[in-house]
This record gives structure tokens, C-alpha cells and sequence, in this order.
């Protein structure tokens, strides 16, 4: 029997994507939506390079068009794509603006804050953060984790262990904000 206890997570609580579709490997993602950017943004920002306004506008074209090419094969928004365009837009545009580091600081501060929010409100959202980083077929062996889900008593122990994750990950990004 299943203890309930101060979890009641409904069978459709998170779903396990079954996959029809290559889907590009979660580092690739990140390579593609966050680091490239970050480092074209660095290093062709320089005068005697393409200057701060060409640089934002190489580094947005990466999450950008990663971010179009996931839409179109998979029908669907890329959550680190998404993160990328705001992380790129936000880290150029302070930099086109000429601001003090007091403001880079607090961005790199508000993002570990909204992906702590995130993650926990995305279980509302239907569609878990948890799940799209951890359940991707790159990572897991989708057929047998549905071979193993086989009784409701363990889809229900798998949802509880996916929310457990998600607020775990929430507070390793909070604890992250406030350094």
C-alpha cells in the first residue's frame, strides 16, 4: 500500500514521454541555449571585434535557432532555449546599456531565483521541469522505467519521487541566489 501522506499527486500528474522523435541530448541543449551564447556574447564583444550590439545579435541567434528547430520537430516550446533567449537578451542588453556590475550581479542572482520558482510551479503546469531534464530517452531507458511503472502504487511512488525532485532542485537554485 501506498502512503498518501501530505501527497496527493493524481495518475496524470507528470507523464513520461514516449519518444517518436530523436530529441537532441540535454547537453547539446545546454551548449546550444546557454554556454555558446554566453561565450560568443564574452569574446565578440570586444571593439576590435564585432563590437557589444553584433555580439548580442550572434549569441541570440543560437538559442533562437535552436529554439525554431525544436518547435518545428517537436512541436513544442524548448524550456533552455527559452532560458537562453531571456539570458542572452538580459546579460547584452545590460551590456549595451553600460551598466554597473551591481545590475549583472542581480541578474545572476534572478535567475537561479526563477528557476527555483519554476521548477515546483511547473508540476501545475502539467509538465514538470524535472521530468523534461530527467526523462529525457538521452538519459533514461524510457522502455523499461515503463516496464518498471507496471501498478498505480508505483506510477504514484514515481510522481512523489518527481516532486521530491523538483522542490530538491528549487532549493539547490534558491541556496544559489543567495550566495
Amino acid at each position: 500500500m501506498v502512503n498518501h501522506s501530505s501527497f496527493d499527486i493524481p495518475h496524470s500528474a507528470f507523464h513520461i514521454p514516449r519518444v517518436t522523435q530523436k530529441q537532441p541530448h540535454p547537453l547539446l541543449d545546454l551548449a546550444l541555449t546557454v554556454i555558446l551564447p554566453s561565450i560568443a556574447l564574452e569574446k565578440l564583444s570586444a571593439p576590435d571585434r564585432l563590437g557589444p550590439a553584433w555580439a548580442l545579435v550572434v549569441a541570440l541567434l543560437l538559442p533562437l535557432g535552436f529554439g525554431i528547430w525544436c518547435f518545428m520537430n517537436k512541436r513544442g516550446l524548448n524550456f533552455f532555449s527559452v532560458l537562453g533567449l531571456i539570458a542572452v537578451i538580459v546579460t547584452g542588453g545590460l551590456g549595451l546599456l553600460q551598466l554597473n556590475a551591481t545590475w549583472f550581479a542581480a541578474k545572476e542572482a534572478m535567475f537561479p531565483l526563477f528557476l527555483g520558482i519554476a521548477f515546483p510551479l511547473s508540476h501545475r503546469w502539467g509538465k514538470p521541469l524535472v521530468s523534461e531534464m530527467l526523462l529525457n530517452p538521452q538519459v533514461i531507458n524510457q522502455p523499461a522505467l515503463h516496464q518498471a511503472l507496471d501498478t498505480p502504487e508505483k506510477h504514484h511512488s514515481f510522481a512523489v519521487l518527481l516532486q521530491r525532485a523538483s522542490w530538491g532542485m528549487a532549493g539547490t537554485m534558491l541556496l544559489s541566489a543567495g550566495r
